[in-house]
C-alpha cells in the first residue's frame, strides 16, 4: 500500500470525496479561482485553507485534507491505523476495479509528466552542450 502523502494523493483524495462540483464550491467559498485550484492539484498541492474548505464542504474529517497534503501524519489526523486496508477489504469488486482504474490513470499522468520532464532536460542539455 502506498503511503500518504504520495505523488497523486491530493488529487486522488479530492476526487474521492467530491460528490459533484466540489472545486467550484471551494472556489466560491474561498475566492480562489478554479484554475488556480486545478494548478495546485496538478502539482499535488493544496493550500491549507483550501484543504480545510474541501474537507468541510465534502463532509469528511476536517483533518483529512491536511493528511493528504502532508501537513499532518495520518496518526496526527486521527486516521485509524488500518482504515484504508479495511475499506479495500470490504469493497465490492466493482469498487475495487474503479480504484484500480483511477490508480492506473494517476500513474499514467505521472509517467507522462516524468517523460516530458526528461525530454525537456535532454533538449536543454543538448542545447547547452
Amino acid at each position: 500500500m502506498v503511503g500518504i502523502p504520495h505523488d497523486e494523493s491530493v488529487r486522488a483524495w479530492l476526487d474521492a470525496v467530491d460528490t459533484g462540483e466540489l472545486r467550484k464550491r471551494i472556489s466560491d467559498e474561498t475566492g480562489v479561482a478554479t484554475n488556480n485550484i486545478s494548478t495546485q492539484l496538478t502539482h499535488n498541492r493544496l493550500a491549507p485553507e483550501l484543504a480545510y474548505a474541501a474537507s468541510r464542504l465534502a463532509g469528511v474529517s476536517l483533518a483529512s485534507g491536511f493528511v493528504v497534503t502532508g501537513l499532518v501524519t495520518p496518526m496526527e489526523g486521527l486516521w485509524p491505523a488500518r482504515a484504508r486496508e479495511d475499506a479495500l477489504l470490504e469493497a465490492s469488486d466493482e469498487v475495487l476495479l474503479e480504484v484500480a482504474q483511477d490508480r492506473l490513470s494517476m500513474l499514467q499522468r505521472l509517467v507522462r509528466r516524468r517523460k516530458a520532464a526528461a525530454e525537456l532536460e535532454a533538449q536543454l542539455s543538448e542545447f547547452l552542450g
